[in-house]
């Protein structure tokens, strides 16, 4: 029974170790995404002239260098957001097979990317895009991808033959 409630507590507080750090890092990356970059960037090199993004069409022309690195800032928001997500909830879900947990966090993800866009729906300063929703399960995507190469195949996943079962 010791041994039990010993593992039970090892596992929680490698949990909430493995939380405090993920959001550790989405606090890190929600910081560093309100810093002014645009000023950094003194040339329109780096920049395309014109970016499709749904029905949004994004030029140098028209929205200048600031509301072009604005946006691209913003997106990549998202998907880092949304890729720190994924990873939160594959280390607090424990749900077996890995195919049911997988899915479970991606369907997660898209929905609350749905979410976030009804509400940005209803502020008159902001936009809702379907595209938008898009970014964040690609982020969501990529973080369990990352997830799996770098947590997952240090976990206690059972193999058969080289397989992973489960």
């Amino acid at each position: 029974m010791r041994n039990i409630s010993i593992k039970i507590l090892s596992t929680i507080c490698s949990i909430l170790f493995l939380s405090y750090i993920v959001m550790g890092m989405a606090i890190i990356t929600a910081a560093v995404l309100q810093y002014p970059l645009a000023e950094h960037f003194s040339t329109s090199r780096f920049l395309p002239e014109i970016i499709h993004y749904g029905p949004l069409e994004m030029s140098l022309e028209r929205n200048g260098q600031d509301g072009m690195v604005n946006f691209l800032i913003r997106k990549a928001g998202h998907f880092v957001m949304y890729s720190f997500l994924a990873i939160f909830l594959m280390i607090v879900f424990q749900i077996r097979p890995y195919v049911v947990k997988i899915s479970f966090v991606l369907a997660s993800i898209g929905a609350l990317g749905a979410m976030d866009e009804m509400v940005q729906a209803f502020l008159p300063e902001r936009s809702s895009l379907l595209m938008d929703v898009f970014v964040d399960i690609a982020g969501g995507c990529f973080g369990v991808i990352l997830f799996l190469l770098l947590i997952g195949s240090h976990s206690n996943v059972p193999k058969v033959k080289g397989k992973i079962v489960g």
